[in-house]
Protein backbone atom coordinates (compact mmCIF):
# COMPACT_ATOMS: atom_id res chain seq x y z
CA UNK A 1 0.00 0.00 0.00
CA UNK A 2 1.76 2.79 -1.28
CA UNK A 3 1.83 5.93 0.66
CA UNK A 4 0.74 4.33 3.79
CA UNK A 5 2.62 4.82 7.47
CA UNK A 6 3.51 1.10 8.27
CA UNK A 7 3.70 2.00 11.72
CA UNK A 8 -0.29 2.99 11.54
CA UNK A 9 -1.03 -0.04 9.18
CA UNK A 10 0.17 -2.43 12.16
CA UNK A 11 -1.90 -0.24 14.71
CA UNK A 12 -4.74 -0.57 12.55
CA UNK A 13 -4.33 -4.37 11.76
CA UNK A 14 -3.91 -4.82 15.46
CA UNK A 15 -5.18 -8.98 16.15
CA UNK A 16 -8.22 -9.04 18.90
CA UNK A 17 -8.55 -12.13 21.47
CA UNK A 18 -10.12 -13.86 19.18
CA UNK A 19 -7.74 -13.62 16.54
CA UNK A 20 -5.28 -14.68 19.22
CA UNK A 21 -6.81 -17.77 20.30
CA UNK A 22 -7.75 -19.21 16.54
CA UNK A 23 -3.75 -18.74 16.16
CA UNK A 24 -2.95 -20.47 19.34
CA UNK A 25 -4.92 -23.42 18.33
CA UNK A 26 -3.47 -23.49 15.20
CA UNK A 27 0.17 -23.66 16.72
CA UNK A 28 -0.71 -26.66 18.93
CA UNK A 29 -2.19 -27.85 16.40
CA UNK A 30 0.89 -27.80 14.34
CA UNK A 31 2.64 -29.28 17.30
CA UNK A 32 0.42 -32.37 18.10
CA UNK A 33 0.77 -32.77 14.03
CA UNK A 34 4.42 -32.91 14.32
CA UNK A 35 5.04 -35.15 17.11
CA UNK A 36 2.38 -37.68 15.28
CA UNK A 37 4.70 -37.35 12.10
CA UNK A 38 7.66 -37.90 14.48
CA UNK A 39 6.14 -41.10 15.99
CA UNK A 40 4.96 -42.18 12.77
CA UNK A 41 8.29 -41.76 11.67
CA UNK A 42 10.28 -44.17 14.06
CA UNK A 43 7.08 -46.68 13.65
CA UNK A 44 8.00 -46.58 10.08
CA UNK A 45 11.79 -47.19 10.67
CA UNK A 46 10.91 -50.12 13.02
CA UNK A 47 9.16 -51.60 10.52
CA UNK A 48 11.89 -51.59 8.19
CA UNK A 49 13.81 -52.93 10.78
CA UNK A 50 11.13 -55.77 10.78
CA UNK A 51 10.80 -56.33 6.83
CA UNK A 52 14.40 -56.52 5.93
CA UNK A 53 14.67 -59.45 8.57
CA UNK A 54 11.98 -61.10 7.29
CA UNK A 55 9.34 -60.47 10.61
CA UNK A 56 6.12 -59.45 10.88
CA UNK A 57 5.90 -58.12 13.86
CA UNK A 58 7.80 -57.49 17.65
CA UNK A 59 6.10 -57.84 20.94
CA UNK A 60 4.66 -54.77 22.26
CA UNK A 61 7.03 -54.35 25.57
CA UNK A 62 9.64 -54.28 23.24
CA UNK A 63 8.95 -51.08 21.94
CA UNK A 64 8.86 -47.97 24.61
CA UNK A 65 7.27 -45.17 23.59
CA UNK A 66 7.69 -42.17 25.67
CA UNK A 67 8.89 -38.39 25.35
CA UNK A 68 6.58 -36.68 23.01
CA UNK A 69 5.54 -40.26 22.09
CA UNK A 70 8.86 -40.89 20.40
CA UNK A 71 10.36 -44.57 20.82
CA UNK A 72 12.97 -44.83 23.26
CA UNK A 73 13.78 -47.84 24.00
CA UNK A 74 14.14 -50.69 21.75
CA UNK A 75 14.55 -54.32 21.95
CA UNK A 76 15.12 -57.12 19.64
CA UNK A 77 16.96 -59.25 22.05
CA UNK A 78 17.26 -63.09 20.86
CA UNK A 79 15.50 -62.32 17.78
CA UNK A 80 16.71 -63.25 14.06
CA UNK A 81 17.43 -59.67 13.39
CA UNK A 82 20.82 -60.06 11.12
CA UNK A 83 20.34 -56.65 9.47
CA UNK A 84 19.78 -53.20 10.91
CA UNK A 85 19.13 -50.51 7.83
CA UNK A 86 19.61 -47.35 7.06
CA UNK A 87 16.45 -46.19 8.52
CA UNK A 88 18.06 -47.03 12.37
CA UNK A 89 18.81 -43.54 11.91
CA UNK A 90 15.70 -42.10 12.23
CA UNK A 91 15.21 -43.04 15.52
CA UNK A 92 16.87 -40.33 17.07
CA UNK A 93 14.93 -40.20 20.55
CA UNK A 94 16.10 -43.57 21.70
CA UNK A 95 18.03 -44.08 24.58
CA UNK A 96 18.55 -47.85 24.95
CA UNK A 97 18.63 -50.43 21.90
CA UNK A 98 19.00 -54.43 22.57
CA UNK A 99 20.08 -56.04 19.23
CA UNK A 100 22.08 -58.64 21.35
CA UNK A 101 22.09 -62.73 20.32
CA UNK A 102 20.37 -61.92 17.04
CA UNK A 103 23.00 -62.83 14.55
CA UNK A 104 23.96 -59.21 13.40
CA UNK A 105 27.00 -59.37 10.90
CA UNK A 106 27.12 -55.63 10.72
CA UNK A 107 25.98 -51.87 12.04
CA UNK A 108 24.92 -49.34 9.79
CA UNK A 109 26.85 -45.80 9.61
CA UNK A 110 23.57 -44.19 10.48
CA UNK A 111 24.04 -45.64 14.25
CA UNK A 112 26.22 -42.54 14.74
CA UNK A 113 22.60 -40.46 14.48
CA UNK A 114 20.97 -41.61 17.97
CA UNK A 115 22.97 -39.16 19.63
CA UNK A 116 21.13 -39.69 22.80
CA UNK A 117 21.43 -43.34 23.04
CA UNK A 118 22.73 -44.79 27.00
CA UNK A 119 22.88 -48.40 26.46
CA UNK A 120 23.83 -50.60 23.84
CA UNK A 121 23.89 -54.16 24.03
CA UNK A 122 25.25 -56.36 20.74
CA UNK A 123 26.59 -59.68 22.62
CA UNK A 124 26.17 -62.60 21.26
CA UNK A 125 26.58 -61.40 17.40
CA UNK A 126 28.89 -61.58 13.92
CA UNK A 127 30.21 -58.15 13.97
CA UNK A 128 33.77 -58.67 12.97
CA UNK A 129 34.49 -54.65 13.19
CA UNK A 130 32.40 -51.14 14.28
CA UNK A 131 31.73 -47.88 12.16
CA UNK A 132 34.01 -44.61 12.65
CA UNK A 133 30.42 -42.84 13.49
CA UNK A 134 29.81 -44.81 16.72
CA UNK A 135 32.52 -42.13 18.54
CA UNK A 136 29.39 -39.89 17.88
CA UNK A 137 27.57 -41.39 20.61
CA UNK A 138 28.74 -38.63 22.75
CA UNK A 139 26.48 -40.14 26.18
CA UNK A 140 26.77 -43.86 25.34
CA UNK A 141 27.66 -45.05 29.07
CA UNK A 142 27.20 -49.01 28.72
CA UNK A 143 28.36 -50.87 25.42
CA UNK A 144 28.68 -54.94 25.24
CA UNK A 145 30.32 -56.48 22.74
CA UNK A 146 31.08 -59.72 23.81
CA UNK A 147 31.09 -63.04 21.82
CA UNK A 148 31.56 -61.21 18.26
CA UNK A 149 34.42 -61.61 16.19
CA UNK A 150 35.87 -58.18 16.27
CA UNK A 151 39.26 -57.69 15.29
CA UNK A 152 40.02 -54.46 15.68
CA UNK A 153 38.10 -51.32 17.06
CA UNK A 154 38.18 -47.81 15.70
CA UNK A 155 39.98 -44.85 16.80
CA UNK A 156 36.55 -43.34 17.18
CA UNK A 157 36.06 -44.96 20.04
CA UNK A 158 37.78 -42.70 22.26
CA UNK A 159 35.54 -40.32 21.53
CA UNK A 160 32.65 -41.86 24.05
CA UNK A 161 33.04 -39.11 26.85
CA UNK A 162 30.32 -40.63 29.06
CA UNK A 163 31.53 -44.61 28.67
CA UNK A 164 31.61 -46.03 32.06
CA UNK A 165 31.37 -49.95 30.54
CA UNK A 166 33.14 -51.40 27.64
CA UNK A 167 32.76 -55.20 27.67
CA UNK A 168 34.53 -56.72 24.73
CA UNK A 169 35.47 -61.06 25.98
CA UNK A 170 35.69 -63.79 23.67
CA UNK A 171 36.33 -61.69 19.98
CA UNK A 172 39.48 -61.92 17.84
CA UNK A 173 40.79 -58.91 19.23
CA UNK A 174 44.74 -58.60 18.55
CA UNK A 175 45.30 -54.88 19.78
CA UNK A 176 43.79 -51.71 21.47
CA UNK A 177 43.73 -48.31 19.85
CA UNK A 178 45.37 -45.61 22.10
CA UNK A 179 42.41 -43.87 21.84
CA UNK A 180 40.85 -46.20 24.73
CA UNK A 181 42.94 -44.75 27.23
CA UNK A 182 41.35 -41.02 27.13
CA UNK A 183 38.17 -42.36 28.03
CA UNK A 184 37.54 -39.87 30.97
CA UNK A 185 34.38 -41.94 32.22
CA UNK A 186 35.71 -45.67 32.05
CA UNK A 187 35.42 -47.92 35.31
CA UNK A 188 35.02 -51.60 34.00
CA UNK A 189 37.15 -52.88 31.16
CA UNK A 190 36.74 -56.73 30.10
CA UNK A 191 39.34 -57.63 27.19
CA UNK A 192 39.55 -61.63 28.52
CA UNK A 193 39.56 -64.40 25.31
CA UNK A 194 41.10 -62.43 22.77
CA UNK A 195 44.27 -62.42 21.27
CA UNK A 196 45.85 -58.91 22.45
CA UNK A 197 49.83 -59.82 22.09
CA UNK A 198 50.50 -55.87 23.69
CA UNK A 199 48.42 -52.68 25.30
CA UNK A 200 48.57 -49.36 24.88
CA UNK A 201 51.67 -47.90 26.51
CA UNK A 202 49.32 -45.08 28.32
CA UNK A 203 47.09 -47.57 29.75
CA UNK A 204 47.96 -46.39 33.15
CA UNK A 205 47.04 -43.36 32.62
CA UNK A 206 43.37 -44.34 32.93
CA UNK A 207 42.93 -43.17 36.38
CA UNK A 208 38.65 -44.01 37.05
CA UNK A 209 39.74 -47.60 35.99
CA UNK A 210 38.07 -50.21 38.64
CA UNK A 211 37.74 -53.60 37.07
CA UNK A 212 40.64 -54.39 34.38
CA UNK A 213 39.99 -57.97 33.07
CA UNK A 214 43.14 -59.16 30.75
CA UNK A 215 43.07 -62.97 31.03
CA UNK A 216 43.21 -65.55 28.75
CA UNK A 217 44.93 -63.26 25.53
CA UNK A 218 48.70 -63.56 24.39
CA UNK A 219 50.09 -60.85 26.73
CA UNK A 220 54.03 -61.28 26.94
CA UNK A 221 54.40 -58.37 28.50
CA UNK A 222 52.83 -55.16 30.27
CA UNK A 223 53.78 -51.30 29.90
CA UNK A 224 55.64 -49.86 32.67
CA UNK A 225 53.42 -47.24 33.13
CA UNK A 226 50.43 -49.86 34.32
CA UNK A 227 51.58 -49.82 37.55
CA UNK A 228 50.11 -46.33 37.78
CA UNK A 229 46.35 -47.66 37.56
CA UNK A 230 44.27 -47.47 40.51
CA UNK A 231 42.01 -50.40 40.33
CA UNK A 232 40.42 -52.00 42.45
CA UNK A 233 40.83 -55.69 40.22
CA UNK A 234 42.88 -56.22 37.04
CA UNK A 235 43.10 -60.09 35.95
CA UNK A 236 45.89 -61.38 34.18
CA UNK A 237 45.95 -64.82 34.12
CA UNK A 238 46.13 -67.07 31.16
CA UNK A 239 48.84 -64.86 28.90
CA UNK A 240 52.64 -65.27 28.64
CA UNK A 241 53.86 -63.15 31.24
CA UNK A 242 56.80 -64.90 31.97
CA UNK A 243 59.20 -62.20 31.98
CA UNK A 244 57.99 -59.51 33.52
CA UNK A 245 60.31 -56.81 35.49
CA UNK A 246 60.46 -56.99 39.09
CA UNK A 247 58.27 -53.58 39.55
CA UNK A 248 55.78 -55.02 37.40
CA UNK A 249 55.96 -58.09 39.28
CA UNK A 250 55.45 -56.60 42.39
CA UNK A 251 52.50 -54.91 40.99
CA UNK A 252 50.91 -57.56 39.56
CA UNK A 253 51.02 -59.78 42.65
CA UNK A 254 49.55 -56.53 44.66
CA UNK A 255 46.31 -56.46 42.06
CA UNK A 256 46.14 -60.15 41.43
CA UNK A 257 47.27 -62.48 43.94
CA UNK A 258 47.18 -65.32 41.08
CA UNK A 259 48.29 -63.77 38.23
CA UNK A 260 50.71 -66.92 37.52
CA UNK A 261 47.97 -69.07 37.00
CA UNK A 262 47.91 -70.61 33.89
CA UNK A 263 50.87 -68.19 32.45
CA UNK A 264 51.98 -69.95 29.19
CA UNK A 265 56.17 -69.88 29.12
CA UNK A 266 58.01 -72.21 26.70
CA UNK A 267 54.53 -73.56 25.64
CA UNK A 268 53.86 -74.63 28.70
CA UNK A 269 51.16 -73.64 31.13
CA UNK A 270 52.01 -72.74 34.37
CA UNK A 271 50.03 -72.50 37.66
CA UNK A 272 51.87 -71.79 41.12
CA UNK A 273 51.24 -72.43 44.99
CA UNK A 274 52.39 -69.43 46.67
CA UNK A 275 55.71 -69.81 49.28
CA UNK A 276 54.62 -69.39 52.74
CA UNK A 277 56.58 -68.08 55.83
CA UNK A 278 55.77 -69.86 58.79
CA UNK A 279 57.19 -68.73 62.04
CA UNK A 280 60.67 -68.57 63.05
CA UNK A 281 62.34 -68.19 60.18
CA UNK A 282 61.23 -71.24 58.82
CA UNK A 283 59.98 -71.15 54.99
CA UNK A 284 57.16 -73.64 52.69
CA UNK A 285 58.00 -73.65 49.28
CA UNK A 286 56.01 -72.90 46.52
CA UNK A 287 54.69 -75.44 44.28
CA UNK A 288 55.01 -74.73 40.51
CA UNK A 289 52.60 -77.27 38.32
CA UNK A 290 51.49 -77.21 35.05
CA UNK A 291 47.86 -77.20 33.23
CA UNK A 292 47.32 -80.96 34.79
CA UNK A 293 48.31 -79.58 38.15
CA UNK A 294 51.51 -82.14 37.49
CA UNK A 295 54.31 -80.91 39.83
CA UNK A 296 56.76 -79.42 37.80
CA UNK A 297 59.38 -77.85 40.87
CA UNK A 298 59.52 -75.82 43.60
CA UNK A 299 60.24 -72.00 44.90
CA UNK A 300 61.45 -70.36 48.15
CA UNK A 301 61.54 -66.85 47.23
CA UNK A 302 58.45 -64.36 45.47
CA UNK A 303 60.19 -63.97 42.52
CA UNK A 304 58.38 -66.84 40.46
CA UNK A 305 60.11 -67.80 37.45
CA UNK A 306 63.48 -65.56 37.06
CA UNK A 307 64.02 -67.38 34.11
CA UNK A 308 61.34 -69.40 31.91
CA UNK A 309 60.35 -72.97 32.83
CA UNK A 310 62.19 -75.25 30.41
CA UNK A 311 60.66 -78.37 29.94
CA UNK A 312 63.73 -80.62 29.03
CA UNK A 313 65.65 -79.95 32.29
CA UNK A 314 64.58 -80.05 36.23
CA UNK A 315 63.39 -76.45 37.72
CA UNK A 316 66.32 -74.29 39.15
CA UNK A 317 65.11 -73.41 42.61
CA UNK A 318 66.56 -70.07 43.60
CA UNK A 319 67.47 -69.77 46.86
CA UNK A 320 66.16 -68.08 49.35
CA UNK A 321 66.68 -64.45 50.49
CA UNK A 322 64.85 -61.67 52.53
Amino acid sequence: MPGKNPIALCTRYQPNFLSLLLLLLIVLGMGRETHAQSYSADSLAVRAILDINGLDSIPVEAVTPERAGRIQILAFSHRPVTTLPKELGVLTELTQLYVDSTGLTALPTEIGELTKLQVLFMGGNQLTGLPASIGNLKKLTTLTLENNKLTSLPSEIGGLDSLSVLNLPHNSLTSLPTAITGLPKLQALVVSHNQLSALPEAIGDMSGLLLLNLQNNGLENLPENIVKLKAEKVLLGGNKLCNLSEIIKAWATQVDSNWEAGQSCNGTAIRTSPAKTIRNGTHEPGRIVDARGKTLGYYLTDAILEEPYNPSRNFRIPSFSK
